[in-house]
């Protein structure tokens, strides 16, 4: 099983990649951890997000408003990543 910390990695990682966003949020649904990001000084409407499987490891984009993802979602735990730790 991956772990949280490893995860975060992994979403920041990926967002530095592919645009420069920051993570800003992150939840724990029961078989992955959902990463929400934006940037600086950007309005983003809309948008995705990124899932972390917790046994794989394999990132992939996560769409919020596609089926039952928005109450998954709204059902999950928050994790505080403010302080840049898990």
């Amino acid at each position: 099983m991956k772990a949280f910390d490893e995860a975060l990695k992994t979403a920041r990682e990926y967002c530095k990649e592919h645009g420069g966003s920051t993570v800003t949020q992150a939840f724990d649904l029961s078989d992955c951890w959902v990463f929400f990001s934006r940037k600086d000084g950007v309005v983003g409407i809309g948008g995705g997000a990124l899932a972390v499987d917790k046994e794989t490891g394999e990132a992939s984009p996560f769409a919020p408003t596609a089926g039952g993802n928005l109450a998954r979602v709204q059902r999950a735990q928050q994790i505080d990543i403010e302080d840049g730790v898990a």
